[in-house]
């Protein structure tokens, strides 16, 4: 199983993006899937089984204000994951996404009001589920919101 997890977000106006949170934001959001995921998937063909989670965004398919690089990533995240899917579903190897909404971390600064958003478990449980299903069924997309705000 790989869960490839690792984002970086700026969100702002395009024209306040610098050249370098941009090829951050593309390095670590969507480069690295191709890194990590070319290392890990020769082994899980080889063996015929294997499963790997992406953990999306919501922004993979809706747009936003400040989210132009950003946003972009994750579609890319989207294509990149179902095009990877219908490749290698026959040999045996799963891919899921996880497009989690907001989710109350250091991704979010300052004294943002956080209690509407999930919480880094509810995001690993939707994992979890995902992987959780039998070999012939295959829970390719799954989007995930707080369903209201956490208590205490």
């Amino acid at each position: 199983m790989l869960v490839n997890n690792a984002g970086v977000g700026f969100l702002k106006p395009f024209l306040e993006l610098t050249p370098e949170e941009w090829h951050t934001m593309v390095a670590v959001n969507f480069n690295a899937l191709y890194h990590v995921t070319r290392v890990v998937l020769p082994g899980m063909i080889e063996r015929r089984r294997g499963h790997i989670v992406v953990i999306g965004s919501i922004a993979g398919r809706s747009a936003f204000v400040g989210g132009s690089c950003y946003g972009a990533t994750k579609h890319a995240v989207m294509g990149f994951s179902e095009s990877l899917m219908l490749e290698v579903r026959d040999k045996g190897v799963k891919v899921s996404v996880v497009n989690p909404g907001s989710v109350a971390t250091e991704f979010f600064h300052g004294d943002r009001d956080t209690s509407w958003m999930l919480v880094a478990d509810d995001v690993a449980e939707a994992v979890a589920f995902a992987i959780d299903t039998p070999q012939r069924v295959l829970m390719h997309r799954i989007e995930v919101r707080a369903s209201a705000p956490k208590k205490g």
